[in-house]
């Protein structure tokens, strides 16, 4: 019977030892999965929130698993990727901009171009009447010299009034 009452409480004692071993194992267990991926998910948490904030530069992660450590690998080349298609947009915006730029540059040097000729045109014009105007006069033609100066004369009265609206009595 003491024997027995021995065995029965040696058994007890062993079942308590070994229950208390495996709670032990089971903290140990937790806190090393806990230490092993929580504090590399919060990490790479952290990392999202860096990129979404708009800061692509992201801290180095480091972890003993092989899943966590591809995933950060992965997150590091999606921010990588991220980053440079932003330059690329702000490269291919600013190339935009100086594109648009130099067409209006173009197309004032072109405005500026057709005002200077139709400048030009009609002062020829009323210079070569007068030349024609005094040979008109130098060879007695006094009537083609009279018509020659009127026209030469409307034609100055155009050029001088072209911005300006003139009166019915001017007219």
């Amino acid at each position: 019977r003491d024997t027995m009452e021995m065995l029965q409480n040696l058994t007890w004692i062993s079942f308590i030892i070994a229950f208390v071993l495996v709670i032990f194992w089971f903290i140990y267990y937790d806190r090393s999965v806990n230490h092993m991926l929580g504090r590399p998910l919060e990490e790479i948490l952290r990392n999202i929130e860096q990129i979404r904030q708009g800061k692509y530069d992201l801290k180095d992660i480091s972890s003993s698993s092989l899943e966590i450590t591809q995933l950060c690998e992965a997150l590091e080349d999606m921010a990588h990727s991220v980053s440079q298609n932003i330059e690329t947009m702000q490269e291919r915006d600013r190339l935009e901009q100086e594109n648009e730029n130099l067409k209006k540059d173009e197309l004032l040097a072109q405005s500026e171009l057709k005002m200077l000729q139709n400048q030009i045109n009609p002062h020829f014009l009323f210079n070569t009447l007068n030349m024609i105007y005094r040979m008109s006069l130098k060879e007695g033609a006094d009537d083609a010299a009279d018509m020659l100066m009127k026209t030469s004369q409307l034609l100055r009265y155009g050029l001088d009034n072209q911005k300006r609206i003139s009166s019915l009595r001017n007219e």
